[in-house]
């Protein structure tokens, strides 16, 4: 690809910035639909000599490949791909026959552009349609779509924040989903790099247990994912707003049935999605975390009682704290979430008490001495954040119950500011004063989930 000029760099950002504006014009999240694969398209008719003009004119969208069997030599199937159909990068059909007659076909659909639009069921539909459209009359391919079946769907939660979401936070939502995390490191291309620079931009929890193989999961940064494309840097570097997307990626038809209730795309709903966030996806990720939640506590008690007396100098629980902070970065772990769990200890007494809040009051020490919004996680309290953020993911969630699926968009003006989410980072009204209720009277986490806010 070629590379495009100072100015028209500037242009394609000021235009994408403008489409943000639009898509989150009304409401700060939502959930929707992103790439898809519909298969079980019957193949009505091909107009040969117009798919081989095609292929003449358009080398590098259509490719025709022979598969052949190892042992004998013999043919297999001939493939053909269509790729980038109606002009949207991304958009594949991809079929065949094999040497008994038999036919298949893969068709892929994708949102196009700077992709952080989803859409419901309806929208998959129009989507269909289009290419489906566009396939007829541009490659004399006709399909029969009646029977259609989805073979793989992405289901999105998509936010914009006013700030980077800590690396904590992001590992602690997506690992409730399993414990084999794959992280994607990134660095700021500023020459004014420094280590706090440093952000894991992409996380990846691929299932390991045989019956759940056909879902992945993955919680990624949008933003940066737009401003390291070399050729377009589709946004700005210094870019105000952070936008990240979580993906439940189904990868198998009959997952989808299963899930879903059914695979086929003209009964499948946007009731049907919304019911599998609301009943399946959420509580995964609230029951996961309150478990994080719980060993968070048991790792503090360990710590403690660990750290005898003879440690117990003036100041020990800032040296504690700290060692956990050293221990964590160097396993790259979290087995501490904040202050909040040395609130949870069940220290009988009044050593007990004071003994919690003085973790709390070293916890608030070490937030003067150093407000790196990473080096010091206890203060910023990620277990509120990880709460915050589920919370955002529930409003989104009834949004959809009422509206559907996807970005519905009004007019929009173009000084128009976007609705974004803020995230607290523990910095709330009345922390310490939350923070002495729960020492004293919370036995149980799972009455207090989302107090906060």
């Amino acid at each position: 690809m070629a590379r495009k000029s100072k100015e028209q760099i500037l242009s394609g950002q000021a235009k994408n910035e403008k489409e943000i504006n639009g898509i989150f014009q009304n409401v700060s999240c939502f959930w929707g639909i992103d790439r898809v694969e519909i298969t079980n398209l019957s193949i009505v008719d091909i107009d040969s000599d117009l798919l081989a003009e095609q292929r003449l004119l358009l080398k590098s969208k259509v490719k025709y490949s022979v598969e052949k069997d190892s042992m004998t030599g013999m043919m297999k199937y001939t493939r053909i791909e269509i790729k980038d159909i109606g002009g949207i990068k991304g958009n594949m059909f991809t079929f065949g026959f094999t040497i008994d007659g038999h036919s298949f076909s893969i068709l892929s659909l994708v949102h196009g552009g700077i992709n952080i639009e989803t859409v419901g069921i309806p929208g998959i539909r129009a989507r269909l349609y289009s290419v489906t459209a566009c396939l007829q009359s541009q490659y004399g391919i006709r399909l029969y779509t009646g029977s259609a079946t989805f073979r793989r769907m992405e289901i999105a939660f998509t936010g914009l924040f006013d700030g980077r979401v800590p690396t904590r936070v992001r590992k602690i939502l997506i690992s409730q989903f399993g414990s084999a995390v794959r992280s994607y490191i990134t660095y700021s291309k500023s020459k004014k790099r420094s280590k706090d620079d440093m952000d894991i931009q992409t996380m990846e929890v691929k299932n390991t247990h045989a019956e759940k193989t056909s879902l992945d999961y993955v919680l990624y940064d949008k933003t940066a994912e737009l401003q390291r494309k070399v050729a377009q840097k589709e946004l700005p570097e210094d870019y105000d707003f952070k936008i990240y997307r979580f993906e439940e990626k189904i990868l198998k038809s009959q997952t989808i049935k299963d899930l879903l209730g059914t695979n086929e795309v003209t009964d499948l709903q946007d009731t049907d999605v919304v019911q599998h966030i609301s009943n399946d996806i959420i509580p995964a990720i609230e029951n996961g975390y309150l478990s994080f939640f719980n060993q968070s506590v048991k790792c503090a008690r360990s710590y403690l009682s660990k750290w005898d007396k003879n440690h117990r100098t003036p100041g020990w629980q800032k040296n504690l704290i700290n060692m956990i902070i050293k221990e964590e970065s160097e396993y790259n772990t979290i087995k501490v979430i904040d202050e909040e769990s040395f609130l949870h200890l069940g220290i009988g007494g009044d050593n007990g008490a004071r003994t919690q809040q003085r973790f709390v009051h070293a916890c608030e020490k070490l937030s003067k001495d150093d407000s790196g919004l990473d080096r010091n996680p206890f203060c910023r309290m990620d277990g509120w954040t990880v709460e915050q953020f589920i919370m955002e993911m529930k409003t989104a969630c009834d949004e959809a119950k009422s509206n559907g699926l996807g970005v519905h968009r009004t007019f929009c003006h173009a000084d128009s500011n976007p609705k974004s989410i803020h995230l607290n980072y523990g910095v709330i009204p009345d922390k310490e004063k939350i923070l002495k209720q729960l020492s004293k009277g919370c036995k149980n986490r799972n009455d207090i989930l989302y107090r906060i806010f």
